[in-house]
């Protein structure tokens, strides 16, 4: 991710954005937010539209807030997707920055309904994780699971990342364990066919 304005931002990683909501309706829910990871490219500010030019209602310019994945072949999207029917947990996070004060900010992950405004919120303080005897200044390990904050990414969950100004940032997740409902369902079809392999054997041999 990068922020190539003079001024700090605070962009959301939400997959519920996947699923037809919209980002008006999560403005509703977690205030503060000026832009929507939803794809590769340019992060949007409002309604599908790129923080550029006049139309940026926050008053950028042209590619003020970017975001990409490191891997081609497994963009923003595709995870995006993925995870809102996957549910995911981030057991561990490995951030870089070309400015040592983008590890003086909180990440925040908050649960969303239809019936309440946010709820379930929780607090990663980054500064937290920086020690006065760290080796390298532009790069800081988060273990999430050590310390009891896992993230999760799932469709109702909104995680909130504070850029600062002319900073950008790489984030490495470590994945956890995930829910996907067609693993159980390959699961449960391979114990449902040796039971059935099983029975047929049986009755062969009567």
């Amino acid at each position: 991710m990068k922020n190539t304005s003079a001024v700090d931002k605070v962009v959301a990683f939400s997959p519920a954005l996947m699923l037809g909501m919209t980002t008006s309706a999560l403005k509703g829910k977690v205030a503060g937010i000026d832009g929507f990871i939803t794809k590769d490219g340019a992060i949007e500010s409002d309604e599908g539209t790129a923080i550029t030019g006049l139309a940026d209602p926050d008053g950028g310019t042209s590619g003020v807030l970017t975001s990409s994945s490191m891997n081609s072949a497994s963009p923003i999207e595709y995870m995006m997707n993925y995870v809102a029917s996957n549910p995911t947990r981030v057991v561990r996070m490995n951030l870089q920055s070309n400015q040592k004060e983008q590890f003086s900010t909180v990440i925040e992950q908050s649960v969303i309904s239809p019936f309440e405004r946010s709820n379930g919120a929780m607090s990663i303080n980054l500064r937290d994780y920086v020690t006065a005897g760290q080796f390298q200044n532009d790069r800081v390990e988060i273990p999430l699971l050590a310390k009891g904050k896992v993230l999760t990414l799932a469709s109702d969950v909104v995680i909130l990342f504070k850029l600062k100004a002319n900073s950008a940032m790489q984030i490495n997740w470590d994945i956890g364990v995930g829910f996907s409902a067609s693993h159980i369902l390959r699961r449960r079809g391979a114990i449902a066919n040796a039971h059935i392999l099983a029975a047929g054997q049986r009755l062969q041999t009567k």
